[in-house]
């Protein structure tokens, strides 16, 4: 890919051309292209954060949005302006759900049309193993805590 940049040495009003490796999609990038024809998604529910950020937002379509829910490590994220204007990107934060939203979802995944991953059911008195274990990123989905007796049931 060829691109023009601001020579070092020849001053700030003097430009050259020069090769820049092209970036290369990230495999989960990948598999958005195939799936999508190219095209992308329509939006991205970010709730990883900082891990996940920059490939999130390589997979919106252009005019599309990506909706921030969350953040596995506190800080600040990685962020280049320039994609999102290019692609006219929307960005919108989240804090919560409303009730209704509750409602829907709990629908839908008791109707299977939504399907979470559950990585490990531990009891809730590991409740600081199961954080651990998200940590140290030994788990795949969801962790999901439940009254100790419930398990005995």
């Amino acid at each position: 890919m060829k691109a023009m940049l601001l020579s070092r040495f020849g001053g700030p009003g003097e430009l050259i051309e020069a090769e820049v490796p092209t970036p290369q999609p990230a495999p989960d990038q990948m598999l958005v292209r195939d799936f999508t024809d190219g095209a992308g998604v329509d939006c991205v529910l970010e709730i990883a954060g900082a891990p996940t950020f920059p490939s999130s937002v390589r997979s919106i379509r252009t005019g599309g949005r990506m909706v921030i829910v969350g953040t596995v490590q506190p800080g600040m994220w990685p962020f280049n302006p320039a994609l999102s204007i290019l692609k006219e990107l929307e960005f919108i934060g989240s804090v919560h759900a409303s009730l209704n939203d509750l409602r829907t979802v709990i629908r839908l995944v008791a109707e299977r049309k939504v399907v979470p991953e559950i990585g490990r059911v531990m009891p809730m008195c590991e409740a600081a193993e199961a954080h651990r274990a998200m940590e140290a990123k030994e788990v795949t989905g969801r962790v999901v805590l439940v009254h100790d007796h419930a398990l005995a049931a």
